[in-house]
């Protein structure tokens, strides 16, 4: 049977709204919501000042005014309840879909491979995350205008279209400002123009420096607020985390099993240990391939995915250590590989003679049918703070935060003895790491790696502060159950 586009499309929207419509009615959660939608006065403060405002403040780390105004009009309109935030996610999640359906389109991809490619970046598990999660709007909303201006932007066949250039230019602007984190997109315009001219023309290179502008602009406004946690992380740790980030994350696409909301890196970065090092040399063979496979199809979309995964290098370390992977920063980067994945099972279905055709269809079906499985099944853990919590318990153990954060959810709902179970073992776990790092950074001490030695008692230190507020928690919980048994 053929599809026309409109058909096509019809079906890739509807696709994720159908897998993911219970998400609508799920509750705010305590993971960023209450900062950014909940309990942030600008969203519901509906006056000019407060509008001026939220383009002069972070989140606090993050500058995303546009993503604050959504909110915003939002409340305005229909109240602070969670299904509607549920539901404008899920709504810009599949307008995002039918974007990535054109842009592989514009890539010259068939009708069958550009179809079974967008229909992975729609039902993917690893787009859970994003689209289940109220607080990633942000990356929802800077995704639609990113998309928007990579159409936008004149195919160089044709000339005198400069409105599509500024209608581009204005769509990467509104991109900013949701998220400043694919300010990458002027490298992909660069590679673009360059792989389909020899040269630039001196309004190609006006255009394409105005992009680059933006980006710088928004690029030193967005590293204010993260320079004091990047600097608990040496360039060496950058890199070796980079490293099993990519690694990880191809893997996680291919298997999508042991998904969570956090990926803490608990222990000690050093390339000889075997969790970098060979990470690592697949990375130099996966740059030398891309290098080497520059021009093609394949080469393109590895380099987009790699290309937009890169602003997210920065966001490794947080005041509680250092994360390796975070799946809603994988969002765009997936398009990339989601290209790489139609295109090898189109090849499946059509080229390929191995066996009944009947049989491959089958397969491929399966593929799709196990990844809607398994992320409809990852949806479920977005329902309450607690899933989410108990979710990272499972995958993380020893990530003493996630038993603070289980911790404060059964406190919040009452349950005083398992909130003091799951405090009691974070606190455990806390102090076990927090003598750790003294023992790394006495070791680096010793081998004159002052720097780093410093970073390690600095986290130390940090550890030191939270262990104390846990044990004033601790504390209360004793307090409560003793008047609540002497009740």
């Amino acid at each position: 049977m053929h599809l026309s586009r409109s058909k096509c499309i019809f079906l890739l929207v509807a696709l994720p709204i159908l897998a993911f419509f219970h998400v609508v009615f799920y509750p705010f959660v305590r993971y960023d919501d209450y900062l950014l939608v909940y309990e942030n006065p600008l969203v519901f403060t509906h006056t000019l000042g407060a509008f001026f405002h939220m383009f002069q403040s972070f989140d606090p780390e993050l500058y995303i005014p546009l993503t604050i105004f959504s909110f915003s009009i939002e409340e305005w309109f229909l109240g602070m309840h969670a299904w509607h935030f549920h539901l404008v996610n899920l709504l810009l999640h599949s307008i995002n879909v039918a974007l990535v359906f054109l842009l592989f389109e514009r890539c010259g991809m068939k009708r069958l491979a550009v179809f079974l490619a967008a229909a992975i970046f729609a039902v993917h598990p690893l787009q859970v995350e994003t689209i289940a999660w109220v607080s990633s709007r942000k990356d929802l909303l800077a995704a639609v205008f990113f998309f928007g201006a990579l159409l936008a932007y004149p195919p160089l066949s044709q000339r005198g279209l400069a409105w599509r250039t500024v209608c581009s230019w204005f769509l990467f602007l509104l991109s900013l400002l949701s998220k400043v984190s694919l300010l990458i997109l002027p490298v992909i315009l660069l590679f673009y123009v360059r792989l389909r001219t020899k040269a630039c023309s001196d309004r190609q290179k006006f255009s394409l420096a105005s992009f680059f502008l933006l980006s710088c602009i928004f690029g030193a406004v967005a590293l204010v607020p993260k320079l004091h946690t990047m600097s608990l992380l040496s360039g060496v740790d950058v890199a070796l985390l980079a490293s099993k980030n990519i690694v990880v994350a191809i893997q996680k696409f291919l298997l999508p099993i042991n998904l969570s909301f956090v990926h803490p890196q608990m222990s000690f970065m050093a390339l000889q240990s075997p969790e970098f090092l060979f990470p690592a040399i697949l990375c130099i063979a996966l740059g030398i391939f891309l290098y080497q496979n520059r021009t093609t199809a394949t080469g393109m979309a590895l380099g987009f995915f790699l290309v937009t995964l890169s602003p997210t290098f920065l966001s490794f370390a947080r005041g509680s250590g250092a994360l390796y992977l975070t799946e809603k920063y994988l969002y765009v980067p997936l398009v990339g590989l989601c290209y790489l994945g139609g295109k090898l099972l189109s090849t499946f279905l059509i080229t390929l003679r191995a066996g009944p055709r009947f049989l491959r269809v089958a397969a491929v079906a399966a593929v799709y049918v196990a990844f809607l499985v398994v992320a409809v099944c990852q949806s479920f853990t977005w329902r309450s703070t607690e899933a989410i919590a108990q979710k990272g318990i499972e995958v993380h153990p020893a990530w003493m935060f996630l038993y603070y954060d289980l911790g404060a959810a059964y406190e919040e709902q009452g349950r005083h003895r398992l909130a003091l179970e799951a405090y009691e073992r974070g606190l455990e776990l806390h102090q076990q790491f927090r003598e750790q790092h003294r023992i790394w950074g006495m070791e680096l001490l010793e081998k004159g790696y002052a720097e780093s030695a410093r970073r390690e008692f600095t986290l130390a230190e940090r550890r030191e502060h939270a262990i104390g507020i846990v044990q004033e928690a601790i504390s209360r919980l004793h307090t409560r159950i003793a008047e609540t048994s002497g009740q």
